[in-house]
């Protein structure tokens, strides 16, 4: 008979504890019990885990006394299924709770996702819960140090942090410095008493910034956080910050613009073949991604191959909504002012200054297309050429990008789609037909439509490919031929 078996009632349980400690066993028979429990335990976490966004977003469209409703009752046949993984294999005391507190977490999220999903999904940001929907956080704890090992009680901790740091974050002009969503990120972890909480809280937010944006705009934060909180996270984020500071080393670094007492820099590179040819050189301005909220000058892949060509490569720090709260008006004129600069200074680093050309990916490649095509035909800020990887020429189709641009009227006047088919330069696109990020069709309607009207376009479908295709090796390398070719015969 099996133990399975034996550990299904009490008095069959007991008298095989007795059984098994005459023979030092019992200990053995506790593991295979706790690995059994486990076993099926996780299966149900891997059903929830795996089912979770679907479950969710069928239910989220419903009203809210709905959705409360057929949201726990999801949540009970999950526990249900913990349940009786408990009841059939006894599992040690407190390891099935740990299993019902993951589930606890769990759906805490789903009931915080509720508001934001109908705020954000449902494109209502008017859209409020009623006064008494908050009450579900009464059953949480917000100061559990115990639970931080658990990803699903982190996790919560992280997504009501950064909804404070969402409602800090709309009143900008208070927060200092020039990494503004991660100083509201750091106010908002003051809700947290504990200490350790709060420090896993500061940590998340700083390593989280260092992703998004690399260091730019961080000052003094990741000091004053290892004084706070020493350790092991504490020494990584110091070692990051040190690796971040010498990428500034061996490159020029100019500030072509002065925001108040923010200074936007523009990253100079000179090529890698030609360095002692004295003839002025072709200059690429680069113009990273990152939905303009975050993002890097130094995010920049294709830039070795601008170089390699024998090109100067200007990687431009622009104003982004996380670090500055602007919207992308701000942005726009950011890039015309640096590609301004350049041609002013070109003399200075060898270029040439009819031959400054521009190039970007996502929200950089929608940049790049709207200083080609939105610039007066003599502005200094107006590319000679542009080079765009996932760009979005029309702003108006994602809610997101509508208020990221500042309303629906800013998102007409900012889109490449509605420039003047004469004001265009050369421009080289290439699109992904399964891009969700960027329309693929309003990315081609554009290109077919400038061309029949005159405009100069080489357009590059990436067939079955996503907004990041450019990540894939062999389809950066199918982009890389046409570019070329595209800058040998624009003599670039």
């Amino acid at each position: 008979m099996s133990v399975v078996s034996f550990s299904s009632g009490p008095r069959w349980a007991s008298a095989l504890v007795v059984l098994l400690n005459a023979f030092g066993l019992a200990g053995q028979a506790a593991f295979a019990d706790d690995a059994a429990f486990t076993e099926a335990a996780d299966a149900v976490v891997a059903d929830w885990t795996r089912n979770f966004a679907r479950v969710f977003r069928d239910l989220a469209t419903r009203p809210e006394a709905e959705f409360v409703t057929a949201w726990q009752q999801k949540t009970d046949e999950w526990r249900a299924g913990l349940d009786a993984a408990a009841s059939t294999h006894t599992p040690t005391d407190g390891l099935a709770d740990e299993y019902r507190t993951r589930l606890l977490y769990e759906w805490a999220v789903g009931m915080y996702y509720y508001e934001s999903y109908h705020r954000g999904a449902s494109a209502n940001p008017e859209f409020v819960v009623t006064d008494s929907f908050s009450d579900y956080l009464d059953r949480v704890r917000f100061d559990a140090e115990d639970l931080l090992h658990l990803d699903e009680y982190t996790g919560f901790i992280r997504i009501f942090r950064d909804g404070l740091a969402d409602e800090r974050f709309e009143q900008p002009e208070t927060l200092p410095g020039s990494a503004k969503y991660l100083t509201a990120k750091l106010e908002a972890s003051t809700f947290f008493d504990n200490e350790a909480v709060r420090c896993w809280a500061d940590g998340q937010a700083i390593s989280k910034w260092f992703e998004e944006n690399n260091a730019d705009g961080v000052s003094d934060e990741v000091s004053n956080y290892a004084s706070r909180c020493p350790g092991d996270t504490a020494s990584a984020l110091t070692a990051q910050w040190q690796d971040e500071l010498a990428s500034r080393e061996g490159h020029v670094i100019e500030v072509y613009k002065s925001i108040g007492d923010v200074d936007l820099e523009l990253h100079i590179y000179e090529p890698d073949v030609g360095r002692d040819d004295q003839t002025p050189k072709p200059a690429m301005v680069w113009l990273h991604g990152g939905g303009w909220f975050f993002g890097s000058w130094g995010w920049c892949g294709p830039c070795q191959f601008y170089k390699d060509r024998g090109m100067v490569v200007a990687q431009v720090e622009y104003r982004t909504r996380g670090r500055h709260a602007t919207d992308i008006r701000d942005a726009f004129e950011d890039a015309l002012d640096a590609i301004a600069w350049l041609r002013q200074n070109a003399d200075q680093y060898g270029i040439d200054p009819e031959r400054i050309g521009v190039s970007g990916f996502s929200a950089g490649a929608h940049l790049s297309l709207a200083a080609a095509g939105l610039a007066p035909t003599e502005a200094p800020g107006k590319p000679d050429i542009a080079v765009s990887f996932s760009g979005c020429a029309d702003l108006t189709i994602d809610p997101y990008i509508v208020r990221m641009a500042g309303g629906m009227e800013e998102a007409v006047a900012l889109s490449p789609a509605n420039a003047e088919p004469e004001a265009w330069p050369p421009l080289y696109m290439a699109n992904a037909t399964r891009d969700s990020d960027c329309n693929y069709e309003a990315a081609l309607q554009f290109s077919e439509i400038a061309k029949a009207q005159g405009a100069e376009i080489t357009f590059l479908t990436q067939e079955n490919a996503g907004h990041f295709f450019l990540r894939e090796p062999e389809r950066a390398e199918q982009t890389r031929a046409p570019v070329n070719a595209f800058l040998d015969a624009k003599g670039f």
